[in-house]
């Protein structure tokens, strides 16, 4: 009795000591974690930890979050509480300099108050016109101010990211200067030719201004400013030979650059399409490296578009809403085909490329090229006129992968001849300062899509009733143009945290079967559709032998071939049929098996460890008991 009375009080004993524990360790250990993520999603990367640590003067950071009217919403508690840990983190590697303040604005509140007048958006919730606020304001001791207006629009993968940028902005009120060329209306135009009304610049121009002073230059310019660090060249389609002039000789002199190049540019707009819709279709629509990739030989694939079965995007079919099917020269490249060894795509996860082109470098080129990203191996050069009127479906039949990687960013370095090595291409240019050589290695950057720029390519609006909340980044097309730029202008710590590892794992089985049946699928329907081409033909030969004059009469040869066709469509729907019924056949299989590995096999692993570690430990305190006995039988 005393014994089972002492083992109740040892249970209540351990229960209250665990709650203890518990409660004590969420006070005092608050700051405290383990990171047990593979790719440390939860860890202040290093380059943010510099940034912190690099903050002169006092940087105040508030969270505006309404935790009562959010308490029935886990994910926006959770996200809270994630950026109120990186935020801890932040502060506590800058040694106080960056202090965090966590408010509440609660409905027709001083702090409700505080959040509009700082630029944060309210979302209405409820009947009685209470709005819910999820916002940051950051300031500085010099009135520079940055906000957030709605949290809930960061993509997970760039918190770290987008919380840095704010801190270095405020401590680095002094923005680095660099230039933009553009043949497309990057930083918007008054009037939109196939719309009709004013068109905004593209969120990468934003992304650019908030780091930088942007000097927006004219096509038709013959010098790039002195004062300029890096240049970015956008789609530099007609470009005139004294403008190609200015940017060899920017280069030629140490200056850095980034040029976007394309193929097929889906945002061009050709300048005859105004009075011709089929110019969209027709026209050129390509840039390369003009008279700087003779130079260079490194340049464009002519009239060439880089095709990848195994990443393609998914498109609806053409009158098939209900079917989708890879849209080859449409890419998604993941990490794998972004390169580990350059600091600007080592932490990328995914850049879409839309009807990119091919970088080729010659064998006799006297400069270097590092593949930044590539196509898979699955790749095609497609001639350009194949995508210029979009057919996905026959894009897929005509595929023949080449098994070769196809490069869509490089680096280019070295020393560099001028595109111009015997002077200035006018007697209107100066002399003086002309080099036909580079003076120091050159350091470029080459990407084959001008596409990947454009808002839809990478970002999706988030509005509310008009109003623009922010954008939601599904692809990391403006994290590669922004860590290219700070790689060349020198500044690494921005860019070594870009993007961290990404919180979604590809089914990369599944895909794989999928794109087996897709090729499958479209060989039978072609099949089909040449059998049923042939069976019309040989009814039509028929009609046009028939000498009765009863032409628009069946006679029993004709309706028996007519039969026939019917029954080979049939046939051949039965068997596009089983070729999907076996396609998910397979992957409900293969999850079930996943759910079997992660519900039963995994905790029975665990399960079975922990019996046997309660084993070994009954077994050894035999022993060990054993041994005492057989101690005090010997000391007797």
């Amino acid at each position: 009795m005393h014994r089972r009375l002492f083992s109740l009080l040892v249970l209540a004993a351990i229960v209250v000591v665990f709650f203890a524990v518990n409660m004590l360790a969420s006070i005092t250990l608050r700051s405290m974690s383990v990171d047990l993520t593979s790719d440390k999603l939860f860890t202040l990367p290093a380059g943010a930890r510099n940034i912190a640590r690099d903050v002169e003067e006092p940087i105040r950071v508030r969270v505006y979050f309404s935790r009562t009217l959010f308490a029935d919403q886990p994910g926006a508690i959770s996200l809270h509480r994630r950026i109120e840990d990186t935020l801890r983190q932040f502060a506590a590697a800058s040694n106080g300099r960056i202090t965090l303040e966590l408010i509440d604005p609660e409905p027709f509140s001083e702090a409700e108050d505080q959040a509009i007048a700082a630029g944060l958006s309210g979302r209405p919730v409820g009947a009685a016109g209470e709005k819910v606020y999820f916002g940051l304001v950051a300031t500085n001791s010099t009135d520079g101010r940055e906000v957030i207006p709605w949290l809930g629009t960061i993509e997970p993968r760039l918190l770290n990211y987008e919380l840095a940028r704010i801190i270095y902005v405020l401590n680095n009120p002094a923005k680095p200067k660099i230039a933009v060329l553009s043949g497309l209306p990057i930083d918007g135009a008054e009037m939109d030719p196939m719309t009709g009304r004013p068109q905004r610049p593209w969120l990468i121009m934003n992304e650019l201004r908030s780091q930088y002073d942007v000097q927006m230059l004219k096509p038709g310019v013959s010098a790039i400013p002195d004062d300029v660090g890096v240049l970015l060249v956008v789609f530099p389609k007609s470009f005139s030979t004294e403008t190609w002039y200015a940017i060899d000789q920017f280069i030629m002199r140490g200056g850095r650059a980034v040029i976007t190049l394309d193929a097929q540019c889906q945002a061009y707009i050709p300048p005859e399409a105004m009075a011709n819709q089929m110019a969209m279709y027709t026209a050129d629509r390509s840039a390369d490296l003009g008279p700087i990739g003779d130079a260079w030989k490194i340049d464009l694939a002519p009239q060439t578009v880089a095709g990848d079965q195994q990443n393609a995007i998914m498109v609806d079919a053409p009158g098939q809403e209900s079917r989708q099917v890879s849209y080859v020269v449409y890419l998604l490249l993941n990490a794998d085909l972004l390169s580990d060894d350059d600091a600007i795509t080592t932490a990328l996860q995914l850049v879409t490329v839309q009807a990119g082109g091919v970088i080729e470098r010659q064998e006799d080129s006297p400069l270097t090229m590092e593949v930044l990203a590539s196509t898979g191996t699955e790749s095609m050069r497609i001639p350009v006129e194949k995508v210029s009127f979009p057919d996905p479906m026959a894009l897929i039949r005509d595929f023949v992968p080449s098994g070769e990687q196809l490069p869509i960013a490089v680096r280019v370095t070295g020393d560099a001849p001028s595109a111009f090595a015997s002077g200035p291409p006018s007697a209107d240019l100066p002399s003086d300062k002309h080099l036909s050589a580079s003076t120091t290695p050159i350091n470029v950057i080459l990407l084959s899509d001008s596409d990947m720029l454009y808002d839809r390519s990478w970002a999706q609006e988030v509005g509310l009733g008009g109003m623009t909340l922010g954008y939601q980044k599904f692809a990391d097309n403006g994290s590669l143009l922004l860590n290219a730029v700070e790689n060349l202008s020198g500044n690494s710590d921005l860019m070594s945290i870009r993007a961290s590892a990404s919180y979604f794992r590809p089914f990369t089985r599944v895909d794989e079967m999928r794109r087996t049946a897709e090729k499958e699928s479209l060989a039978e329907e072609q099949r089909l559709q040449d059998e049923l081409r042939a069976a019309e033909q040989r009814i039509n030969e028929i009609q046009r032998t028939r000498t009765d004059g009863q032409a628009m009469t069946l006679t029993p040869e004709q309706q028996a071939e007519l039969e026939r066709a019917r029954g080979q469509q049939i046939e051949a729907r039965k068997n596009l049929r089983q070729v999907q019924l076996d396609l998910n056949r397979e992957i409900h299989n293969l999850g079930t098996l996943l759910r079997a590995i992660n519900i039963a096999l995994v905790p029975a692993v665990v399960a079975l460890f922990a019996v046997g570690l309660g084993v070994y430990r009954v077994s050894r305190r035999g022993a060990d008991r054993r041994r005492v006995r057989e101690a005090e039988v010997k000391a007797s």
